[in-house]
């Protein structure tokens, strides 16, 4: 499974929302059969890195991000 865009309001930030979301869809994908599940995140952005880690991510040294653009 990708785990993409995910976030939560500045107000609720600080009390497991993001844990118990991720916890979340980490379920559903072994549910569904999923192998895995990943996500990318800025290398300077710790509260989401924390919160990946609390749930038994294991965060990777940064990859290069390819990318094309068409005009």
């Amino acid at each position: 499974m990708f785990l993409y865009e995910l976030g939560v309001a500045e107000r609720a930030r600080g009390r497991g929302v993001g844990r118990a979301l991720v916890t979340s869809l980490a379920e559903l994908a072994r549910e569904r059969g999923c192998y895995g599940m990943w996500t990318a995140t800025e290398p300077d952005n710790v509260a989401a890195q924390r919160t990946y880690a609390s749930t038994g991510a294991r965060i990777l040294e940064p990859q290069p991000f390819v990318e094309w653009r068409f005009d």
